[in-house]
């Protein structure tokens, strides 16, 4: 009888473990879809930048705006870029400064991604172990 007792607990136990882990994916699942769109807007303001660039300055381009806007504007100024440095402040730079400074943000958040990427594996394969103890339980 005792023996049997044990045995739920290890299994109520072991649901319980499931769960939290279940929580933490999903927190890494957010935290790698931001990361994404982090990834994708410095690409599009590289892209943006690059295109810019061949550009002549006071000429009309357009400008995208987001959600697939985009404004005619006239570009006075195409080799200094406004970035931002984090925590509300911005400093101008050169467009190739710019473009390194998002290049090098771009591969920062590319090994975030792949270090959650990792733990979310691990994550998974742990889940699957204890799914497995659940079920020889049962």
């Amino acid at each position: 009888m005792a023996e049997k007792k044990t045995s739920e607990e290890d299994v109520r136990g072991a649901i319980a473990l499931l769960q939290q882990y279940q929580s933490r994916v999903e927190a890494h699942q957010q935290q790698l879809a931001l990361i994404e769109l982090s990834i994708r807007e410095c690409e599009s303001a590289l892209n943006t930048i690059d295109e810019l660039g061949k550009v002549k300055a006071d000429n009309t381009a357009l400008v995208p705006v987001g959600a697939g806007a985009y404004l005619h504007a006239t570009i006075p100024q195409v080799d200094r870029v406004l970035i931002s440095l984090g925590a509300g402040v911005s400093a101008e730079k050169d467009s190739d400064a710019a473009k390194e400074t998002l290049a090098k943000r771009r591969e920062e958040f590319g090994k975030m991604h792949e270090h959650l990427s990792e733990e979310l594996r691990r994550m998974y394969n742990d889940m699957q172990r204890i799914q497995l103890k659940i079920a020889q339980h049962r």
